[in-house]
């Protein structure tokens, strides 16, 4: 007689988003409760007015690629409403599939279909199947209207991300002071209008500073004629606003003549170790890790017909010595306009960042490193880590604890007789972060990392020195 199967295990949920020539969405699946139609709104005009050209088809319908995965990332939730309780930690993994109708299909070969679906599976743990039709599409603006003065910067030109967080504003800094002779192009995305007022304020300050030198591309990105309160059950973790961003940037570097986008993002950031053995894949996000700007370098570099570049410059360098630039006095007010948390916004007055979460923590601990704690910091965070104390403090202290426990693992590991060994054991991502390197560069950047660590990890030390200070002169 042949047992009976106990095997409970969950399986992952599986979507069909499917677009239409007009931009709007059906998604099915479970916990997808609408179905009604959605539309998606992404302005590129400006990419083409900045510089005078049309936005060629294959670009166009990279765009439209892009934004069809930001919008799948989105509307299909890792776990569907009604799932097992018991099973909801193991519900990461979705199976996509997106249709969505191209004016040059065929370009999309099985081999460039790969590509884009193995970059995507490293950088959200899904599985992803794309099936592209020939169909007549609408033409955006961007693919129609050009400037009649076409605005092309010459001489030394750099195309550069610019989100509205400190690591950017800090890179961006960095190249127009050590170069003064260099024209940045900044693009941005504005996903909602929020963030837009901080990258709004930025550009003002930045051009006071360094005048023309800096040509700001901004694109608004948003998902439309949502249903009441549909926001609160999509998928909040959005693994692929790396890769959206990245594309657009570098859309609009090729469209300004460029071959090259500077992701500006510290090394500690971009190879994001997970903080706890529970983090498993990419549920420590991958957006700027090393091994996704090669994949998206390799997709782009297919689409142009040749070489692209998606470069980290700060790769072996921390937060605090990024903002190291920022001493500067008429340069050091751009802190105050700058945001990075996880859970950004939080809809308290004056109080735009949670002040708890991984990436408000690595804000403070890189400004006091940089010797840039400033009087009024804390007035900026929900809640201020340097004095957090009363009901629900243990809970608001998670983060900062497993933070904690990975710097002092890493002390550990950077003492040891063979760092580079005891980091692989602990941390076996960064022998894949070796490989890849090697097979790109032919260069080992084992020393680097080891030392970049080493740094990382003395410099939260200080700053745990200080927050177990602080909060016990509170208490």
């Amino acid at each position: 007689m042949t047992p009976l199967s106990h095997d409970t295990s969950p399986t992952p949920a599986q979507y069909t988003v499917k677009f239409d020539e007009t931009g709007s969405v059906l998604v099915e699946g479970p916990g997808v409760e609408r179905r009604s139609q959605i539309h998606t709104f992404f302005n590129d005009l400006g990419i083409s007015l900045a510089f005078g050209a049309l936005l060629p088809p294959h670009l166009a319908d990279l765009l439209d690629i892009t934004v069809a995965v930001y919008v799948a990332d989105r509307l299909c939730p890792r776990r569907p409403r009604g799932a097992p309780r018991a099973h909801l930690d193991e519900l990461w993994q979705r199976r996509l599939t997106v249709r969505l109708p191209l004016r040059g299909a065929a370009e999309w070969s099985p081999a460039r279909r790969t590509k884009l679906e193995a970059l995507l599976g490293f950088l959200t743990d899904d599985e992803w199947t794309f099936k592209f039709t020939n169909e007549r599409r609408e033409l955006r603006s961007s693919e129609t209207q050009a400037s009649f003065l076409p605005d092309v910067p010459k001489g030394d030109v750099s195309a550069a991300l610019l989100s509205g967080g400190l690591d950017s504003l800090a890179g961006v800094v960095n190249e127009l002071v050590k170069h003064p002779e260099r024209t940045i192009i900044a693009f941005s995305a504005r996903t909602n209008h929020r963030i837009g007022i901080y990258q709004r304020k930025q550009v003002r300050r930045l051009t006071e500073l360094f005048g023309q030198r800096l040509r700001h591309v901004p694109v608004e990105l948003r998902i439309e004629d949502r249903e009441p309160h549909a926001y609160d059950r999509e998928d909040p973790s959005q693994r692929t606003r790396g890769f959206v961003f990245q594309i657009f940037g570098a859309v609009t570097a090729v469209v300004a003549g460029s071959r090259v986008l500077h992701v500006y993002e510290n090394g500690i950031g971009a190879i994001n170790l997970p903080y706890s053995l529970a983090q498993l894949g990419a549920q420590a996000t991958r957006a700027t890790h090393p091994i996704t700007v090669g994949l998206v370098s390799d997709l782009l570099s297919d689409v142009i017909g040749e070489p692209f570049r998606v470069t980290l410059p700060h790769q072996f360098t921390t937060k605090a010595e990024m903002c190291a630039v920022l001493h500067q006095t008429d340069i050091r007010s751009l802190i105050e306009l700058t945001i990075s948390c996880d859970k950004f916004p939080q809809r308290v007055a004056g109080r735009p960042q949670c002040g708890i979460c991984p990436s408000c923590l690595l804000t403070r601990q890189s400004l006091l490193a940089a010797g840039l704690r400033l009087p009024e910091e804390s007035g900026r965070f929900r809640h201020d880590i340097y004095t957090i104390s009363g009901p629900g403090a243990v809970a608001r202290m998670y983060d900062y604890r497993v933070m904690s426990a990975q710097a002092g693992a890493l002390v550990i590991a950077c003492a040891s007789g063979d760092p580079w060994a005891a980091l692989v054991r602990r941390y076996p991502i960064l022998f894949d972060v070796a490989a890849d390197h090697i097979a790109r560069t032919r260069q080992d950047l084992r020393p680097d990392v080891v030392a970049l660590y080493a740094r990382y990890s003395v410099e939260w030390q200080q700053f745990g020195a200080c927050v177990r200070e602080s909060i016990g002169m509170a208490a």
